[in-house]
């Protein structure tokens, strides 16, 4: 396999399957061990089992991403937007690029410093020829006709019923983390909130806004999209 040859979106979807998805399927069995013998011996030192499989899994996947890491920074094409789409899917912190896991060993560690010279690579875009022309951003359960069918292409953003907003008129797209404080009839003050994502961009004459709950998208998989489809539009201008 030679440097360049992996895909981000191909590279991010092996990392959580190989690093992130053991992380929570791990303790299930032992869980279910736990809770049959409890029920047939009525002891609860069986109850041991379950953080004993949560230290196991957390362990398992921290090794598993230092060595999902070095794969990726080796082989993945566009190192700069593979860092960023890792930092969104969960599977390193932020800006940790030069920072290694708690549990690399020296030899993991050594490997790192050298990969990390990537990063001094000019940043530019690279085409990911996994992604398709566009991309139909379709309705979740809760969706409401209220909301229009996002769909991204490679000419711009099209909205429900057909209205394409080229990229070169889409400003500060962006996918913020926005929290909401709850005020109590009682007392008056915020006795509760919460978090979501949401998707916004800005055109010439408008604002947009989308929940990503109500899109059936992940944060990571969206923003490789618009850096794709932005990227592609500007290279073709260019030519």
């Amino acid at each position: 396999m030679q440097t360049g040859s992996v895909s981000v979106k191909d590279a991010i979807n092996e990392g959580l399957k190989s690093a992130k998805r053991p992380l929570y399927s791990i303790p299930i069995l032992p869980t279910i061990v736990c809770i049959v013998l409890i029920y047939y011996t009525h002891s609860f030192v069986y109850l041991l089992l379950i953080p004993f499989s949560i230290t196991l899994s957390v362990f398992y996947s921290k090794k598993a991403t230092n060595k999902w890491r070095l794969w990726a920074y080796r082989y993945v094409n566009d190192i700069h937007q593979l860092q960023r789409s890792a930092e969104y899917a969960g599977l390193l912190p932020y800006q940790s690029y030069n920072k290694p896991n708690a549990l690399a060993t020296h030899t993991e560690k050594e490997e790192l410093k050298e990969l990390q010279k990537r990063f001094e690579e000019a940043e530019g875009f690279i085409d990911d020829k996994t992604i398709p022309s566009e991309t139909v951003i379709t309705p979740g359960a809760d969706f409401t006709k209220q909301f229009p069918k996002v769909t991204l292409t490679q000419s711009g953003i099209l909205l429900y019923p057909g209205k394409l907003i080229p990229w070169d008129h889409v400003y500060n797209e962006r996918i913020p983390s926005i929290t909401y404080l709850y005020a109590s009839a009682r007392t008056g003050g915020y006795n509760n909130s919460s978090s979501e994502r949401v998707f916004r961009f800005n055109t010439d004459d408008n604002y947009y806004e989308f929940q990503l709950g109500s899109l059936t998208t992940t944060v990571w998989m969206l923003d490789l999209l618009l850096y794709t489809y932005r990227g592609r539009f500007t290279t073709k201008q260019s030519m």
